[in-house]
Protein backbone atom coordinates (compact mmCIF):
# COMPACT_ATOMS: atom_id res chain seq x y z
CA UNK A 1 0.00 0.00 0.00
CA UNK A 2 1.57 3.34 -0.86
CA UNK A 3 1.56 5.26 2.59
CA UNK A 4 -0.77 8.34 2.60
CA UNK A 5 1.26 12.03 3.07
CA UNK A 6 -1.67 14.86 2.26
CA UNK A 7 -0.13 17.84 0.99
CA UNK A 8 -1.74 20.57 2.41
CA UNK A 9 -1.07 23.05 -0.07
CA UNK A 10 -3.05 20.32 -2.75
CA UNK A 11 -5.90 19.86 -0.68
CA UNK A 12 -6.20 23.44 0.05
CA UNK A 13 -5.90 23.96 -4.06
CA UNK A 14 -8.48 21.66 -4.97
CA UNK A 15 -10.89 23.18 -1.87
CA UNK A 16 -10.46 26.48 -3.32
CA UNK A 17 -10.94 25.17 -6.99
CA UNK A 18 -14.04 23.12 -6.07
CA UNK A 19 -15.77 26.30 -4.11
CA UNK A 20 -14.97 28.50 -7.10
CA UNK A 21 -16.12 26.00 -9.63
CA UNK A 22 -19.45 25.19 -7.63
CA UNK A 23 -20.47 28.57 -7.20
CA UNK A 24 -19.87 29.77 -10.55
CA UNK A 25 -22.28 26.30 -11.63
CA UNK A 26 -24.99 27.91 -9.27
CA UNK A 27 -25.45 31.30 -10.09
CA UNK A 28 -25.22 30.33 -14.17
CA UNK A 29 -26.98 27.13 -13.38
CA UNK A 30 -30.16 28.80 -11.63
CA UNK A 31 -30.40 31.45 -14.41
CA UNK A 32 -30.65 28.87 -17.15
CA UNK A 33 -33.81 26.78 -15.73
CA UNK A 34 -36.89 26.97 -17.09
CA UNK A 35 -38.16 28.49 -13.71
CA UNK A 36 -36.87 27.98 -9.80
CA UNK A 37 -38.39 25.75 -7.21
CA UNK A 38 -39.23 28.08 -4.55
CA UNK A 39 -40.00 25.45 -2.26
CA UNK A 40 -36.68 23.17 -3.14
CA UNK A 41 -33.03 23.29 -3.04
CA UNK A 42 -33.13 25.73 -6.11
CA UNK A 43 -35.13 28.48 -4.59
CA UNK A 44 -32.45 28.28 -1.79
CA UNK A 45 -30.33 29.16 -4.05
CA UNK A 46 -32.02 31.48 -6.14
CA UNK A 47 -32.65 33.34 -2.22
CA UNK A 48 -28.59 33.11 -1.82
CA UNK A 49 -27.15 34.36 -4.82
CA UNK A 50 -25.23 37.32 -3.55
CA UNK A 51 -23.69 35.15 -1.14
CA UNK A 52 -22.60 32.23 -3.80
CA UNK A 53 -21.01 35.51 -5.62
CA UNK A 54 -19.28 35.98 -2.39
CA UNK A 55 -18.25 32.68 -1.92
CA UNK A 56 -16.83 32.24 -5.53
CA UNK A 57 -14.88 35.64 -5.19
CA UNK A 58 -12.87 33.90 -2.36
CA UNK A 59 -12.19 30.67 -4.09
CA UNK A 60 -10.75 32.27 -6.94
CA UNK A 61 -8.79 34.14 -4.48
CA UNK A 62 -7.96 30.87 -2.72
CA UNK A 63 -7.13 29.07 -5.70
CA UNK A 64 -4.80 31.88 -7.00
CA UNK A 65 -2.95 32.35 -4.03
CA UNK A 66 -2.42 28.30 -3.41
CA UNK A 67 -1.48 28.27 -7.16
CA UNK A 68 1.63 30.65 -5.93
CA UNK A 69 2.39 27.03 -2.98
CA UNK A 70 2.27 24.06 -5.31
CA UNK A 71 4.61 23.29 -8.38
CA UNK A 72 4.20 24.53 -11.56
CA UNK A 73 4.01 20.73 -12.38
CA UNK A 74 1.21 20.23 -10.35
CA UNK A 75 -0.09 23.04 -11.88
CA UNK A 76 0.34 21.52 -15.42
CA UNK A 77 -1.30 18.17 -14.31
CA UNK A 78 -4.27 19.68 -13.25
CA UNK A 79 -5.12 21.56 -16.31
CA UNK A 80 -7.09 18.91 -17.83
CA UNK A 81 -9.15 18.67 -14.61
CA UNK A 82 -9.57 22.59 -14.73
CA UNK A 83 -10.47 22.77 -18.29
CA UNK A 84 -13.19 19.81 -17.96
CA UNK A 85 -14.47 21.70 -15.03
CA UNK A 86 -14.82 24.88 -16.51
CA UNK A 87 -16.77 23.97 -19.76
CA UNK A 88 -18.82 21.79 -17.43
CA UNK A 89 -20.49 24.86 -15.50
CA UNK A 90 -19.48 27.61 -18.60
CA UNK A 91 -22.05 28.20 -21.53
CA UNK A 92 -18.94 28.99 -23.96
CA UNK A 93 -20.11 26.23 -26.56
CA UNK A 94 -22.13 26.31 -29.37
CA UNK A 95 -25.66 27.72 -28.83
CA UNK A 96 -24.26 28.45 -25.30
CA UNK A 97 -24.18 24.97 -24.05
CA UNK A 98 -21.99 23.60 -21.17
CA UNK A 99 -20.67 20.16 -21.24
CA UNK A 100 -23.01 19.15 -18.81
CA UNK A 101 -25.71 20.06 -21.84
CA UNK A 102 -24.73 17.22 -23.91
CA UNK A 103 -26.74 14.14 -23.52
CA UNK A 104 -25.24 11.50 -21.07
CA UNK A 105 -21.88 12.63 -20.48
CA UNK A 106 -22.69 14.34 -16.78
CA UNK A 107 -22.33 11.91 -14.67
CA UNK A 108 -18.51 10.58 -16.30
CA UNK A 109 -17.27 14.04 -16.86
CA UNK A 110 -17.78 14.30 -12.71
CA UNK A 111 -16.06 10.89 -12.54
CA UNK A 112 -13.27 11.84 -14.39
CA UNK A 113 -12.45 14.56 -12.99
CA UNK A 114 -12.71 13.59 -8.97
CA UNK A 115 -10.82 10.35 -10.03
CA UNK A 116 -8.13 12.25 -12.16
CA UNK A 117 -7.56 15.06 -9.33
CA UNK A 118 -7.00 11.70 -6.55
CA UNK A 119 -4.35 10.20 -8.30
CA UNK A 120 -2.24 13.05 -9.42
CA UNK A 121 -0.54 12.84 -5.55
CA UNK A 122 0.76 9.16 -6.88
CA UNK A 123 1.12 9.58 -10.33
CA UNK A 124 5.41 10.01 -9.54
CA UNK A 125 6.08 7.37 -6.87
CA UNK A 126 3.27 4.88 -8.32
CA UNK A 127 4.05 2.05 -11.26
CA UNK A 128 1.68 2.54 -14.17
CA UNK A 129 -0.35 -0.55 -13.58
CA UNK A 130 -1.23 0.71 -9.70
CA UNK A 131 -1.87 4.09 -11.12
CA UNK A 132 -4.35 2.95 -13.69
CA UNK A 133 -6.04 0.71 -11.92
CA UNK A 134 -6.40 2.89 -9.00
CA UNK A 135 -7.71 5.40 -11.63
CA UNK A 136 -10.54 3.07 -12.84
CA UNK A 137 -11.33 2.20 -9.26
CA UNK A 138 -11.87 5.45 -8.44
CA UNK A 139 -14.04 6.20 -11.36
CA UNK A 140 -16.72 3.42 -10.94
CA UNK A 141 -16.96 4.52 -7.61
CA UNK A 142 -17.75 8.29 -8.64
CA UNK A 143 -19.94 6.38 -11.08
CA UNK A 144 -21.54 4.96 -8.32
CA UNK A 145 -22.52 7.40 -6.53
CA UNK A 146 -23.33 9.47 -9.08
CA UNK A 147 -26.18 8.06 -10.68
CA UNK A 148 -28.51 8.56 -7.70
CA UNK A 149 -28.09 12.49 -8.36
CA UNK A 150 -28.96 12.02 -11.80
CA UNK A 151 -32.26 9.96 -10.78
CA UNK A 152 -33.24 12.91 -8.02
CA UNK A 153 -32.64 15.29 -11.01
CA UNK A 154 -34.61 13.76 -13.57
CA UNK A 155 -37.43 16.19 -12.84
CA UNK A 156 -34.90 19.23 -13.82
CA UNK A 157 -33.46 17.51 -16.70
CA UNK A 158 -36.76 16.45 -18.11
CA UNK A 159 -37.21 20.73 -18.57
CA UNK A 160 -34.39 21.13 -19.85
CA UNK A 161 -34.45 18.42 -22.00
CA UNK A 162 -31.28 16.63 -21.46
CA UNK A 163 -31.24 12.64 -22.04
CA UNK A 164 -29.68 11.06 -18.63
CA UNK A 165 -28.70 7.06 -18.10
CA UNK A 166 -31.55 7.24 -15.65
CA UNK A 167 -34.24 8.75 -18.35
CA UNK A 168 -33.42 6.19 -20.73
CA UNK A 169 -32.99 2.91 -17.98
CA UNK A 170 -34.90 3.99 -15.35
CA UNK A 171 -34.65 4.02 -12.06
CA UNK A 172 -34.92 0.26 -11.11
CA UNK A 173 -31.99 -0.48 -13.71
CA UNK A 174 -30.09 2.54 -12.69
CA UNK A 175 -29.76 1.51 -9.60
CA UNK A 176 -28.54 -2.29 -10.47
CA UNK A 177 -26.00 -0.39 -12.56
CA UNK A 178 -24.96 1.82 -9.42
CA UNK A 179 -24.45 -1.47 -7.42
CA UNK A 180 -22.68 -3.31 -10.44
CA UNK A 181 -20.15 -0.22 -10.69
CA UNK A 182 -19.71 -0.41 -6.58
CA UNK A 183 -19.01 -4.10 -6.62
CA UNK A 184 -16.82 -3.82 -9.57
CA UNK A 185 -14.52 -0.94 -7.69
CA UNK A 186 -14.43 -3.01 -5.01
CA UNK A 187 -12.85 -5.32 -6.21
CA UNK A 188 -10.05 -3.52 -8.08
CA UNK A 189 -9.26 -2.23 -4.90
CA UNK A 190 -8.93 -5.65 -2.98
CA UNK A 191 -7.01 -6.79 -6.50
CA UNK A 192 -4.29 -3.90 -5.66
CA UNK A 193 -4.22 -3.72 -1.72
CA UNK A 194 -4.03 -7.34 0.33
CA UNK A 195 -3.32 -5.70 3.47
CA UNK A 196 -5.95 -7.47 5.83
CA UNK A 197 -6.43 -3.81 7.84
CA UNK A 198 -6.93 -2.12 4.40
CA UNK A 199 -9.57 -4.78 2.74
CA UNK A 200 -11.57 -4.78 5.93
CA UNK A 201 -11.89 -1.34 6.45
CA UNK A 202 -12.82 -0.23 2.78
CA UNK A 203 -15.06 -3.26 2.48
CA UNK A 204 -16.61 -1.38 5.56
CA UNK A 205 -16.33 1.56 3.19
CA UNK A 206 -18.43 0.47 0.24
CA UNK A 207 -21.04 -1.80 2.21
CA UNK A 208 -21.93 1.81 3.61
CA UNK A 209 -21.78 3.43 0.85
CA UNK A 210 -24.45 0.40 -1.03
CA UNK A 211 -26.83 1.45 2.03
CA UNK A 212 -26.68 5.16 1.27
CA UNK A 213 -27.28 4.09 -2.37
CA UNK A 214 -29.80 2.65 -1.23
CA UNK A 215 -31.52 4.59 1.12
CA UNK A 216 -31.21 7.62 -1.64
CA UNK A 217 -34.11 6.05 -2.91
CA UNK A 218 -37.08 8.38 -3.74
CA UNK A 219 -35.05 10.87 -1.70
CA UNK A 220 -35.19 14.92 -3.00
CA UNK A 221 -33.36 16.20 0.05
CA UNK A 222 -29.92 17.80 -1.04
CA UNK A 223 -29.12 17.46 2.61
CA UNK A 224 -28.96 13.69 2.12
CA UNK A 225 -27.26 13.74 -1.10
CA UNK A 226 -24.57 16.45 -0.44
CA UNK A 227 -24.37 15.50 2.87
CA UNK A 228 -24.44 11.85 2.94
CA UNK A 229 -23.97 10.37 -0.20
CA UNK A 230 -21.08 12.72 -1.05
CA UNK A 231 -19.79 12.21 2.23
CA UNK A 232 -18.54 8.55 1.29
CA UNK A 233 -15.74 10.46 -0.21
CA UNK A 234 -14.73 12.19 3.17
CA UNK A 235 -15.70 8.43 4.58
CA UNK A 236 -13.01 7.13 1.81
CA UNK A 237 -10.54 9.54 2.22
CA UNK A 238 -10.26 9.56 6.08
CA UNK A 239 -10.28 5.92 6.35
CA UNK A 240 -7.16 5.11 4.40
CA UNK A 241 -5.45 7.75 5.97
CA UNK A 242 -5.83 6.47 9.74
CA UNK A 243 -5.21 2.61 8.33
CA UNK A 244 -2.00 4.06 6.35
CA UNK A 245 -1.30 5.57 10.21
CA UNK A 246 -1.67 2.07 12.13
CA UNK A 247 0.13 -0.08 9.70
CA UNK A 248 2.89 2.23 9.23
Amino acid sequence: MHQLHPDKSYLGLVFFATLFIYSIHRIIGIKRLPQADSDGRYGIIYRFQNHIIIYGFIGLAGLLWMMTRVGTNTILLLLPAGICSLLYVLPILSHKRRLRDINYIKIFLIAFTWSYIAIIPILEDAEASYTWISFIEKFFFMLAITLPFDIRDSRIDKLTSLKTLPSQLGNSSTYKLAYTLLAIAGLLFCYQHTTGAVTWSYAIIYIVTAICIWISCGKKSDYYFSGLLDGTLVLRGAVIYLVSLVIS
